[in-house]
């Protein structure tokens, strides 16, 4: 169970990471980088370890919420 929740819930920080790549500040690109490769090692840690699961979902369950939010204010402002 906890297994698919962090596969799910890192699968879609990292798409909203892409997403902020192509349509957010060149400048920021680096740090988006950083985190895709830190979820990257994260979906590796729960094939390794399955106890890790909640660890992880503590980890990164709240930047989902945050990041979600970014997105969405930046797709947002280009829409006015």
């Amino acid at each position: 169970m906890y297994e698919t929740e962090t596969h799910q819930l890192l699968t879609q920080l990292q798409t909203i990471y892409w997403d902020l790549m192509e349509i957010g500040p060149v400048d920021r690109n680096p740090y988006y980088r950083s985190r895709i490769d830190a979820l990257e090692r994260a979906h590796q840690r729960v094939s390794h370890d399955i106890e890790d699961c909640q660890q992880i979902l503590d980890e990164f369950a709240s930047e989902l919420a945050i990041t979600r939010g970014a997105l969405t204010e930046l797709v947002s402002g280009k829409r006015n």
